[in-house]
């Protein structure tokens, strides 16, 4: 059979496949390539192609048969058969072909049978659909080979002629190449069949194929181009070799116009390159190829087959190429033109060299570029340069082609403005030597630095000469705070530095050291201090008094400030510290408070006996005591200056009494207070009358006892008087014994007088002497006279009394002058 006889249809190019070995048949999965270019003999197609006379005849035979008969159809390139098994025989169809000893292997190339089934399909749910057997007579041998299959779509069924190849086989074995008869048979898989299903069965068509035996894909050529762009001298020939595949596997083509291998007729070449119109087509089989030229110049080769310029061993057109263009060049070696000016960092630059030649030549640099600039291969030197980048830089470019190179090789700079920051901090302390370095981080050329004015007083600006300044100095006291200045570095440009320069100063505490509050009384004392940074004020040592508080108000001052709830002296430490140093001074806190007399507003002190008062007052500062007017005979006011004072002394006996001394308490510049002091100087009782005194029966007398002392003492009478006789203290120091002795009285009584004040109660004893009624004549005795100034009596009158009697009436009437003398002193 010859190459183009066989053809294919597209329905069995998609038929979908899977592998099934069932009983030694094989079932290839369809669109499976063939390891080689297959030649396939087409036994039937159902399109009206056969390989020989074919004789369809339904099935069961005898016609007696119970069964019904299978049926066949063909349209549309497939073979619709059905059949059941509902009677004694089974149902089916058989295809047989008389062939003139055809060679089925088409040469050896084809090894196997290959069904294609779009549709197996058994009614109900079954094992087998249908049998399929193929009758192969070859060389006057018989075989059969024969498979029972279930529902199936899209499948394959393979059946492999030689037993080498798979055990289940042909059997007996024909001769493949001389065959003279193909039997194909469908049948129902049973007879008797009582659940009423039946087969129909879709054959698309019945081949002999190489193992395998899947019809592949159109061949495709693929198109080899030489390197694009290709560079070479006038003359070049360029050669593009052409491949065609299926399923990645060489198929051998054949030119559809000649029937022969491809040639100058079936490839399609142009392009723009002169000689590119002249070309050969050699090569054979799957392999060929296209040389064109002699070339000589520049410009394009393209070349394409076109689809269906060739066909394969099926008969199938084969695919378009696509078209593939290669560039030819005719070179020219570079050489370099112009320089590049110089770049400014942080600007974008650009600039390309330029060296000409053919083809474009590729640059490269060697060494370091400058950082943000790069050098592309088409020779363009771009970008911004970086920060910090400015300088000369050894500059070397290369050019090349594949007709040789050109270096460029110059000093390339980047010029670059000063930078400095923004703004900048610097300390000093005066009276300290200090330093500080004002440095660019880029400029190009070195920038220099003009001299600065403002600086504080003790600071001078040098320039170093190598991009940067130095400020240094020591401060003076003046100079103390933070001063403002600009710096500036120069080349080309300008940059400047805003800087701030502190000098700083230590602390020291300006305020008075000592602050005064008031009891009661809300008050404010302002601590001051000098020296930069400001310095932070607190409380190192010491106890604030109660009600006051210390605050720091941050801006070198601090406040005391609150109501003082105790009076007192307070002493503190305030601190002032800033970053330079720390200072110390002592803070006394006064707190005045009014003083208050805490002490009795009287005292008692004791004729002729040593006594001491402390008179005692509160407030702050302690109070000063000053006593106003006389103190009693014998005693002294002395202020202890502690806020008290000390009466004291000895009273003498001319001072008994109460005495009211003012006192006044002074502290500090508040007002004083005065308190009225009563000291009271008592005297221990002693009697002033005499020790007896004398009656007589039936005469009226009286006696009075006296007695000093302070507070004035009672007199009390302990023993028996005189009947007749009566005793009366009159409560100022005196008492009287008085009355008239009775008729029998006569005779001496002792009694006992008790003198009692606070202090101590003395005792006199007494003797009371009643004499007998004197024997008087008539008359009456009569006694005229008064008692002289001098103590002395003039008695007159009857006889006189006896001589004690008289005694008696002098020592009385002497107390009674004695104690109202007293009295009136008093």
């Amino acid at each position: 059979m010859q190459p183009g006889t066989n053809r294919r249809r597209a329905t069995a190019r998609a038929a979908l496949t899977a592998a099934l070995l069932l009983t030694g048949v094989g079932l290839a999965p369809a669109g499976m390539a063939a390891a080689v270019a297959p030649t396939p003999i087409v036994i039937d197609d159902f399109s009206g192609n056969t390989a020989g006379a074919r004789t369809v005849t339904t099935l069961p035979l005898p016609n007696t048969s119970t069964t019904s008969p299978g049926t066949f159809t063909e349209s549309g390139g497939q073979a619709t058969m059905t059949m059941n098994g509902n009677g004694n025989g089974t149902g089916g169809v058989q295809l047989s072909y008389a062939l003139s000893h055809l060679d089925l292997t088409s040469n050896g190339s084809n090894t196997q049978f290959f069904l294609a089934f779009p549709q197996i399909t058994r009614t109900g749910n079954f094992t087998t659909a249908a049998n399929i057997s193929i009758s192969l007579t070859g060389g006057g041998i018989t075989g059969t080979y024969g498979t029972g299959v279930g529902n199936v779509t899209n499948f394959n069924i393979v059946l492999n002629f030689s037993c080498a190849q798979n055990p289940v086989c042909f059997s007996p074995q024909p001769n493949f190449a001389d065959v003279t008869n193909v039997t194909v048979t469908i049948t129902y898989p049973q007879n008797h069949d009582s659940s009423g299903s039946s087969t129909t069965v879709v054959l698309d068509s019945i081949n002999t194929t190489p193992t395998g035996g899947a019809i592949p894909d159109p061949a495709t050529p693929t198109i080899t181009s030489p390197a694009d762009p290709t560079y070479g001298p006038s003359g070049t020939t360029l050669a593009f070799p052409v491949e065609f595949t299926s399923g990645g596997q060489p198929v051998s083509v054949w030119s559809t116009a000649t029937g022969n291998a491809l040639g100058h007729g079936d490839v399609t070449v142009g392009g723009t390159a002169p000689g590119a119109g002249t070309y050969t087509v050699t090569g054979s089989g799957s392999s060929y190829t296209v040389t064109v030229g002699p070339l000589t110049g520049d410009g394009t080769v393209s070349v394409s087959l076109a689809a269906g310029v060739a066909h394969d061993a099926w008969a199938q057109p084969t695919n378009a190429s696509g078209t593939t263009t290669v560039h030819f060049v005719v070179p020219v070696p570079p050489a370099f033109t112009g320089a590049p000016p110089a770049a400014t960092a942080g600007v974008p630059y650009s600039y390309s060299f330029t060296a000409g030649g053919n083809p474009p030549a590729t640059y490269s640099s060697s060494g370091s570029l400058p950082s943000g600039l790069s050098l592309a291969s088409d020779g363009t030197f771009a970008g911004t340069p970086a920060a910090g980048s400015g300088g000369s830089y050894p500059l070397v470019v290369t050019a090349t082609n594949v007709a040789g190179t050109s270096t460029y090789t110059a000093p390339f700079e980047v010029r670059e403005a000063p930078v400095l920051p923004a703004t900048g901090h610097a300390t000093f302390v005066v009276g300290q030597p200090g330093a500080v370095t004002i440095a660019t981080t880029a400029g190009f050329p070195l920038p220099t630095f003009p001299s600065v004015t403002g600086l504080p007083a003790g600071l001078t600006l040098t320039d170093n000469g190598d991009g940067t300044a130095t400020i240094a100095g020591t401060p003076t006291a003046a100079a103390a705070g933070v001063t403002h200045v600009s710096v500036d570095a120069v080349n080309w440009a300008v940059a400047s530095e805003a800087l701030t320069i502190e000098v700083d100063a230590a602390p020291a505490i300006t305020s008075a050291s000592a602050a005064t509050f008031t009891l009661g009384t809300a008050g404010t004392f302002t601590v001051t201090t000098s020296g930069f940074p400001l310095p932070a004020l607190s409380v190192s040592a010491g106890t604030l008094p109660a009600g006051l508080t210390f605050v720091d108000n941050g801006d070198g001052t601090a406040t005391l400030s609150g109501t003082p709830t105790a009076g007192g002296q307070a002493v503190l430490t305030v601190q002032a510290a800033n970053t330079v140093a720390t200072a110390s001074a002592g803070l006394t806190v006064q707190v005045q408070q009014a003083p208050t007399f805490t002490s009795a507003p009287s005292a008692i002190f004791v004729v002729g006996a040593p006594g001491t008062f402390t008179v005692a007052a509160s407030g702050a500062p302690a109070p000063a005591l000053t006593a106003g007017g006389p103190l009693p005979a014998g005693l002294t006011f002395v202020d202890n200056g502690d806020g008290t004072a000390t009466i004291a002394g000895t009273p003498q006996a001319s001072a008994a009494g109460d005495h009211q001394v003012v006192v006044t308490a002074t502290s500090g510049a508040l007002p004083g207070v005065d308190q009225t002091l009563t000291l009271k100087v008592k005297q221990v009782p002693a009697f002033t009358s005499p020790a007896s005194a004398t009656f007589q029966v039936g005469v009226a007398g009286a006696f009075t006892v006296t007695a000093v002392g302070v507070p004035t003492p009672t007199l009390a009478l302990t023993g028996t008087l005189p009947p007749g006789l009566t005793y009366v203290d009159h409560g100022d120091g005196t008492a009287t014994i008085a009355g008239t002795p009775a008729a029998g009285a006569a005779g001496s009584y002792t009694v006992s007088i008790n003198a009692t004040n606070d202090l101590t109660d003395p005792v006199q004893t007494i003797v009371v002497v009643v004499a007998p009624a004197a024997a008087v004549p008539s008359p009456t005795p009569t006694t005229t006279g008064a008692a002289p100034s001098d103590g002395v009596l003039a008695i007159t009158g009857l006889p006189a009394l006896p001589l004690l009697a008289l005694a008696v009436v002098l020592i009385v009437v002497g107390a009674a002058a004695a104690a109202a003398a007293r009295r009136r002193r008093a």
